[in-house]
């Protein structure tokens, strides 16, 4: 026997081997069981349930027959609905009656498939839909009919369960699982001494459920019928992938700066699957924007002329994907069919007129298309370049970051961060900046080098949007001893601002000097007139200060909306209830750290914050709502994620004056990170997988 084969390693071979045949058993069990049909027979009706109305000769010979309300109605079908109905009738020479299948699909669309004669007596109709929700049987008048669903799953042929050695994968799981479970009986009574080690029985029975959902999956939702062969082996494949990933940040990597870059791309590229194709705010006009610039176009052409495929993709996952109308599996399936067609629709472009927000989803997508790609996987690519991207930024910003860390960890892992940083929008590279801006502004020492690196951080969100020049003031939150420039902080910050508004006015001319083709912009409503509106409030501050108050009253400052996703149409009330639990919480574990935190920057601090609630919601009132409006339109809570760290330092040091400790030590410190990463990272990927259920699982009901 060679070497490496010794006694232990024989029996681990044996038992792989014996729970791959016991797996393979159970599959056969599996199989036998189910492949009875269902029969539902006419007989068990009276007479007295149906009312027919016959048609006449069509000329042919032939009758058909409608019905009223005479059929069987089969909802959800338990969970195994069927393609293909086999009905054998018994029935005299003198009946000429025909029958007819209606079933409903998942859209709500009515539909009718005709039966056809395939022996003596046997007639069969294939469904023309892989998402039908609800069936309608309609017997002949005469007829004693025997109707059986053959197939358990849809498909293009009708065939009963059958062998599947992705069902292996599910047997091996639960099979291990029980085995895990009698270690654990066993050994708190004591009465065997097994040791197994305890990330493989967390692996296993985490796993077991993972993967026993996406099965049941399988049975429960029509986008996911008659996929095992897929959907078993991703499952897999993507948890073990995951359980990898939390095992390494929670085990190899000990700095807090790599832990929190690894949760926030972990974390990230999940958000970048669950969410839709194109379903974060104005994704579709960003993606093709970002395209444009993988092919090296650095202009803005509102006709450039997009491949077919774009279009499709486009015209496939329009603006609000409808949840309650479609299965998003199934719509997907149908985009990869029309993908390679030619377009026939109309063509159209995009109105944004930047750049660099754009630049890491465009290499992503230039890689893509090398790979000769589709749109889809572009879209994908893009958005996990945007959350990587999110993570090396988090990366250099905790690791400068020598105050305020709490802030900055809860703000880079909210799940609503991260939804905007694993898409294709320009709030990705916006707030992957704006977190790198906060932990320059919380470093130890401020050289001549940082004040232009802050600069241009900051010229770069401004650019963007400019409503939040007001977080230069984060400057004076440097101490006047550790600003090592031979400029004052006042006038390094007046440099700042002075030099940012330069460069967004340097942007507006370039954009309008490129610009081909761009129609005016076109807000919401109507009746926008900024000018006017702007006059209205100089001109009546009070009546606008109450419109002001009543509206952060009765939107409670739009802090419940930060678990409001897509085009805010897929609420999400759990994830948005554990983001402010998760603020409050990561606030008060750093609250010893704000005790001694000066009156001047916990000013400062509040001073942001007021700012900038207060002219993006002025901002709003002028450009989106209509003049004299008593409402305010347009505000969405991702965009007081910038104001997010000053307002949890705030949180802090009100926690301050009731949670005591001991002053940390540096070990304690980073272990206290650690903590918040986990727990920061936890809560985001409930939040993904939220968003993932909301998708895949609720639409199309």
């Amino acid at each position: 026997m060679p070497d490496f084969l010794n006694k232990p390693t024989v029996k681990k071979i044996a038992a792989s081997v014996a729970l791959l045949v016991l797996c393979v058993c159970a599959e056969f069990c599996f199989v036998a069981l189910t492949k009875s049909d269902v029969e539902y027979k006419r007989a068990d009706y009276s007479a007295a349930d149906f009312e027919y109305r016959e048609m006449t000769d069509n000329g042919g010979g032939e009758y058909y027959t409608l019905s009223d309300e005479s059929y069987f109605y089969l909802d959800n079908l338990g969970g195994t609905p069927v393609q293909t109905v086999e009905v054998s009738l018994k029935r005299d020479a003198s009946d000429k009656t025909d029958m007819a299948i209606y079933y409903t699909r998942s859209n709500g669309e009515e539909m009718m498939a005709a039966l056809a004669k395939t022996s003596d007596g046997v007639y069969t109709a294939t469904l023309d839909a892989d998402d039908v929700k609800m069936i309608k049987i309609c017997p002949t008048k005469q007829a004693d009919a025997t109707i059986k669903l053959s197939g358990a799953v849809f498909n293009k042929t009708a065939t009963a369960a059958s062998f599947t050695w992705a069902r292996i994968i599910l047997w091996g799981f639960l099979f291990a699982s029980l085995y895990i479970l009698y270690i654990i009986v066993a050994s708190l009574l004591k009465k065997k001494d097994i040791i197994v080690p305890a990330w493989v029985s967390v692996y296993i029975l985490a796993g077991a459920v993972v993967v026993l959902g996406a099965f049941q999956a399988t049975r429960m939702f029509s986008g996911f019928r008659n996929r095992e062969g897929l959907l078993l082996p991703a499952a897999f494949i993507v948890y073990t992938v995951l359980y990898l990933a939390v095992w390494a940040i929670v085990k190899r990597i000990e700095k807090p700066e790599m832990k929190l870059a690894a949760t926030v791309a972990v974390v990230g590229v999940i958000f970048a699957f669950a969410n839709a194709p194109l379903q974060a705010p104005d994704e579709n006009g960003h993606f093709m924007r970002a395209y444009t610039l993988s092919r090296g176009q650095l202009g803005f052409d509102y006709n450039y002329e997009y491949p077919d495929d774009m279009y499709h993709l486009l015209d496939t996952f329009s603006e609000r994907f409808a949840l309650d109308e479609k299965s998003l599996p199934v719509e997907i399936e149908r985009y990869l069919a029309i993908s390679s067609t030619p377009y026939t629709g109309d063509r159209y472009g995009t109105r944004i007129q930047l750049l660099t927000p754009y630049l890491p989803a465009a290499a992503g997508i230039a890689i893509a298309r090398l790979f000769g790609a589709n749109m889809l996987v572009c879209m994908y690519t893009a958005r996990i370049f945007n959350a990587l991207f999110m993570a090396l930024c988090c990366y250099f910003a905790l690791k400068w970051a020598k105050r305020y860390r709490g802030a900055l960890i809860v703000t880079a892992l909210l799940p609503m961060t991260l939804y905007l940083a694993a898409s294709l929008s320009y709030d990705s590279t916006f707030l992957a900046v704006a977190v790198l801006f906060f932990g320059m502004m919380c470093k130890d020492e401020f050289t001549r080098r940082d004040v232009v690196l802050s600069a241009a951080l900051l010229g770069f969100m401004v650019m963007i949007k400019p409503v939040y020049l007001p977080l230069v003031l984060l400057i004076f939150l440097i101490p006047k001893d550790r600003f090592k420039t031979k400029k004052p902080r006042w006038l390094s910050a007046v440099i700042i601002a002075l030099s940012i508004v330069a460069v967004h006015g340097a942007h507006i001319f370039y954009a309008t000097l490129v610009a081909s083709g761009m129609p005016d912009n076109i807000h919401a409503p109507n009746d926008i007139n900024s000018a006017a509106q702007i006059v209205f409030v100089l001109s009546n501050p009070i009546r606008y200060l109450l419109i002001f108050a009543v509206d952060a009253y009765v939107k409670t400052f739009y802090i419940t909306e930060f678990g409001v996703f897509g085009w805010l149409d897929l609420p999400a009330p759990l994830t948005g209830f554990l983001t402010i639990i998760l603020f409050v919480v990561v606030s008060a574990i750093y609250a010893d750290t704000a005790r001694d935190l000066k009156k001047s920057h916990t000013r400062i601090h509040a001073a942001v914050v007021v700012l900038l609630y207060t002219v993006i919601v002025t901002g709003f009132y002028v450009s989106w709502s209509p003049l004299r409006s008593l409402s305010i339109y347009g505000v969405q809570a991702r965009y007081f994620i910038p104001a997010l760290p000053s307002l949890s330092i705030i949180v802090s040091k009100a926690f301050s004056s009731v949670i005591r400790s001991a002053q940390a030590v540096e070990q304690r410190e980073q272990r206290r990170d650690s903590i918040c990463v986990y727990l920061c990272g936890a809560t985001a990927f409930i939040g993904a997988v939220d968003v993932a259920l909301r998708y895949f699982l609720a639409a199309g009901k």
